[in-house]
């Protein structure tokens, strides 16, 4: 297997985009048996959004919003998406509205035809050959680039370690791209392709509460450096595993993340939003 060279995840080899947020905002989802929110992707208004739960549920979301800023969120309808115990945790949304799951453990992805309607039987997707993974942190890192070729990293390296193996689909078959190595701490749970064709990946680390980093960076260019956008640690409750990219009426970048509440009373159901202005920056 050819690989390329290795992409470092790491602030100190391209420090941060400029200029900072130009503002965040954070919202609550709440109701009967919501929770364990582990994906998200934005339609491209901005107006709802597809989210998953770790029990096997697919919610569709929708924002009231209120000079383009984040309002309230009600589940107006929920699938489900698999009997089979699994526990889904990425989510790929294809540009002609195909969806792919992710799960942990040795699951094949599930590829749901025109969306995941009630009643419909997914194609199976084998994993990569690869040396064992840890099975709670497989495949949480899933994403469709613009030509609706998937990506994947696991959670955690495996006997591969200490660089994460990054995936694409190519005609049928994984090929491993790139080596990437997160900061010391950081794990990678969640990834979308922006609008600017640019992999955006979600890093999660756990201490005295969580903490969060996303990088931006080119799978068709892994000799360049990632760059970090965003440190989040402002909020230690909240267990962010879900990431959408997408691009406003007025061409600000926006990420919208899902924290995961594990079904936990100490947690919550949280969507934070994030707007950037790249200033010149590729979009």
């Amino acid at each position: 297997m050819r690989l390329c060279p290795a992409v470092a995840l790491s602030a100190a080899l391209a420090g941060l985009l400029h200029p900072a947020p130009l503002a965040a905002q954070d919202i609550l989802l709440t109701g009967p048996g919501i929770g364990g929110l582990s994906a998200i992707e934005m339609r491209e208004d901005g107006a709802s959004a597809l989210v998953l739960s770790d029990r096997g549920q697919l919610h569709e979301v929708t924002f009231e919003r209120e000079g383009g800023a984040l309002g309230k969120a009600r589940v107006t309808a929920s699938y489900l998406l698999s009997g089979e115990g699994l526990d889904p945790e990425g989510l790929a949304l294809f540009p002609g509205g195909d969806l792919a799951v992710s799960f942990e453990g040795n699951a094949p992805l599930r590829l749901y035809r025109g969306g995941a309607g009630a009643g419909q039987v997914p194609q199976r997707i084998p994993l990569p050959i690869h040396p064992a993974l840890p099975p709670n942190a497989m495949y949480e890192a899933l994403a469709v680039d613009a030509r609706g070729r998937l990506l994947m990293l696991p959670e955690d390296p495996g006997q591969s370690g200490p660089g994460y193996p990054l995936w694409r689909l190519e005609a049928g078959e994984w090929r491993q791209i790139a080596q990437l190595y997160a900061p010391r701490g950081y794990r990678p749970v969640g990834a979308d392709f922006g609008p600017d064709g640019q992999l955006y990946l979600l890093l999660r680390a756990l201490g005295l509460g969580f903490r969060n980093m996303i990088l931006r960076f080119d799978p068709d260019h892994p000799e360049i450096p990632a760059r970090r956008l965003l440190h989040l640690t402002g909020y230690p409750r909240s267990n962010f595993e879900g990431l959408s990219v997408w691009q406003d009426d007025s061409g600000q970048l926006r990420l919208t993340l899902v924290s995961d509440d594990n079904f936990s009373a100490s947690l919550k159901s949280r969507f934070l939003e994030i707007t950037l202005d790249l200033q010149g920056t590729s979009r």
